[in-house]
């Protein structure tokens, strides 16, 4: 048993961003504390089996949001089911933008891409994760947009319970933003989420930050997991049967793809340049990531954009990425992240 889960264990360490606990998840021991789990696992040539079905990664979900973030989290079965290391993987890339020292706010680069701080505790000079973790923002001056916050409204909660970020999650279905509204309220966190119906859906941005409610508001990013597929028979094909199961089509599909719903979230971003310091969007596809890199790197050229990163979320078989940018300069940009960090009793 110990033999299995320590190597399950060091593989998983050597995916996952450094700050993720879910490289130490002991699927045996949770089995234990959550009886439940044992009917989602099996041991085969001492190696923790997952069964990939929709029952099995719903109660995986749960058990891991209860045991490590103290979430009481459900969702009805028709709602697409978020795999939570992976999730985490994004939160914590969001925190390095956020930290003005770390590398990705002082390093002038060529090619971001390059560096990798998924592979390396230092992420700054001379400094490890000890004192780099104390650098991070944290508190409720830090407030995200979640686009697209879905039913599981998982980056939400990932945000506020790790880092204690404020969020603002939108989405087009009302059905979607209930079940969040449930969760929500479950985990007492109303005054750290709150929740605003995208009554345009043609529209990412437009209908939601200009609103009236928040047009003054300002936000430190964006995080955001957007649909993968152009059509039905595209999910079909490509999608893993226990994921389509279990999800509605507005979750996953879009007009053009992902890598058009990206496009057209920069391109909207640029009305909203200064509302928001790091804009970012998860990439499922490193063909989709190559367009938009070489898309935004002609925006730098162009000086409509200041700044461009991008890394690889490694997680399990599939790799994924995440892209962000910026409209500020790096003084400036700098300038705001000090001062969030050092205001942790303002609002946001």
């Amino acid at each position: 048993m110990g033999q299995a889960n320590n190597k399950n264990q060091q593989k998983k360490a050597t995916q996952l961003h450094h700050r993720n606990v879910h490289a130490n998840d002991d699927f045996l021991f949770l089995s234990e504390r959550y009886p439940e789990l044992k009917k989602c696992i099996k041991i085969i040539n001492n190696k923790v089996r997952i069964n990939y079905n929709p029952a099995a990664l719903h109660c995986i979900s749960k058990v891991l949001l209860h045991y490590r973030y103290n979430i009481n989290w459900d969702i009805p079965d028709k709602f697409l089911i978020p795999t939570i290391p992976s999730r985490a993987n994004y939160v914590h890339f969001i925190s390095d933008l956020l930290t003005p020292e770390h590398f990705y706010n002082t390093e002038k680069v060529n090619d971001e891409g390059l560096r990798n701080d998924l592979k390396t505790k230092t992420c700054i000079e001379g400094g490890t994760d000890v004192c780099f973790s104390e650098l991070i923002p944290r508190g409720k001056q830090v407030l995200g947009f979640d686009i697209g916050i879905g039913a599981n409204c998982i980056f939400s909660l990932l945000c506020n319970k790790i880092y204690s970020w404020n969020m603002i999650g939108s989405d087009i279905s009302i059905e979607s933003l209930s079940v969040s509204d449930t969760i929500i309220k479950k985990n007492n966190l109303c005054g750290c989420i709150k929740l605003l119906h995208q009554e345009k859906p043609e529209y990412i941005l437009f209908g939601i930050l200009d609103k009236t409610e928040i047009e003054d508001l300002k936000f430190s990013f964006t995080i955001c997991n957007p649909p993968y597929y152009d059509s039905v028979e595209d999910s079909e094909i490509n999608m893993h049967p226990a994921r389509f199961r279990s999800c509605q089509n507005y979750e996953i599909i879009t007009h053009g793809g992902e890598s058009q719903f990206i496009l057209k979230l920069y391109f909207e971003s640029k009305n909203f340049s200064k509302r928001v310091i790091w804009y970012t969007s998860q990439v499922s596809k490193l063909k989709n990531l190559k367009f938009l890199k070489s898309v935004l790197k002609k925006e730098i050229i162009n000086n409509e954009l200041k700044s461009l990163r991008y890394t690889t979320l490694k997680q399990g078989k599939h790799d994924k990425w995440v892209i962000a940018w910026s409209f500020f300069e790096k003084e400036e940009r700098t300038s705001i992240l000090k001062f969030l960090r050092n205001n942790k009793n303002m609002s946001s």
